[in-house]
This record gives C-alpha cells, structure tokens and sequence, in this order.
C-alpha cells in the first residue's frame, strides 16, 4: 500500500509539471529532467530520485504491458541527482530496554523478535513453526530484500535456550497452529 500511495503522489506532482493533455509517447528526457530537478530542488536528491525510478518503472511497463507499447527508448531514464544521506539513529541498548517498559501485550514480543533476530518486521510476521530450528538453534527468516525475488536465510538465535522455552510454551498453548506466534512470551524469557 505504501509504494502504491508513493507513486500516486508522484504521479500527481508530475502532472502538475507536464501539460497532463500530451499524449504520454510525446515525452521527451528534456520534461522528465525538468520535473526530476525540481524535485530535488523542492525536496531532496533523494526524493527526486525515488521519484525519477518510479518514472522509469512505469515507462518500463508501459513499453512491456500496454497495447500498443510505449515507444522506446525511456524518455525518463535521465540521470540521478546527488543526494546527501544521513546515516540511520540506532539507539543505544538501554533506551531499548525503556521503550520494551513502556510497551504492553504483542508490542513487547515484536520489540524482542526484532531484538534477539535482526529482523524486519515482514519477516517475523512470516516465521512458522516449519521455520524454527530447536535443534541448532537457528530460524529460517524469508526476505523479499533480495535481486530476484524471495530468499531465505538461517538466523543463529543470540539466546536460544531462553527463546527455546518461550516457543515451546507458545507450541503447548497452540497445539498444531502453523503460524510461530509468540504472543505472550515473558520478559525473563528473552531479557539478560
């Protein structure tokens, strides 16, 4: 939903640098230049940039999918501008521990899962029982993030005999349920 709302947003503000009347096949580089330095102006390089690539996509699909195809080559294959990146706040350990206090019910699971497996969220919510390794004391983890499409990697688990207890209790109370829910779990099950 959100890359769907990113590229409606960006196609509004297009539309408002472009003559929205101009048959599509008459865009030129020189419109899809303009519209991305204004956007770099306006915003950011950054900014500019994811909305340069959303441009090129939709060309792409055009050319590949509509009937008849977007004429070749993409007008808005323009170069990138430069973006000046901030490195990402990681928080140190304790204002962790603060939020996890502060946190209640499955807030605080997720908050450990995250924890314990370097995980994103779409890949916790996607562990089932198949994916939890006791024995090496390892979960499969399945990322999109990957050229290509779906890939999965093993994740050691850092506390395996404290997660160990926790999805067994979680197994008892679930019976045969497919999905690794841990809702629930205690924070003296994962917490040092």
């Amino acid at each position: 939903m959100k890359k769907y709302q990113e590229k409606k947003a960006m196609f509004k503000r297009f539309l408002k640098h472009v003559d929205p009347t101009m048959p599509v096949e008459n865009l030129k580089p020189a419109a899809a230049i303009s519209y991305v330095m204004a956007q770099k102006e306006a915003r950011s390089g950054y900014a500019a940039n994811k909305d340069r690539k959303n441009l090129v996509a939709g060309w792409n699909w055009g050319m590949k999918y509509m009937d008849p195809p977007l004429p070749g080559p993409n007008p808005c294959l323009v170069e990138r501008m430069p973006e000046i990146r901030q490195p990402r706040y990681v928080p140190p350990e304790e204002d962790f521990w603060k939020v996890y206090e502060a946190a209640e019910g499955q807030d605080k699971v997720m908050l450990l899962a995250f924890l314990h497996l370097a995980a994103r969220r779409g890949e916790v919510f996607r562990i089932t029982w198949a994916d939890v390794d006791f024995g090496n004391s390892r979960i499969r983890l399945w990322t999109r993030k990957r050229h290509g499409g779906q890939a999965l990697c093993w994740r050691n688990i850092n506390r395996p005999k404290y997660i160990q207890i926790c999805c067994k209790q979680k197994y008892m109370q679930f019976g045969n349920s497919d999905q690794a829910d841990m809702s629930g779990t205690s924070r003296h099950c994962m917490h040092p």
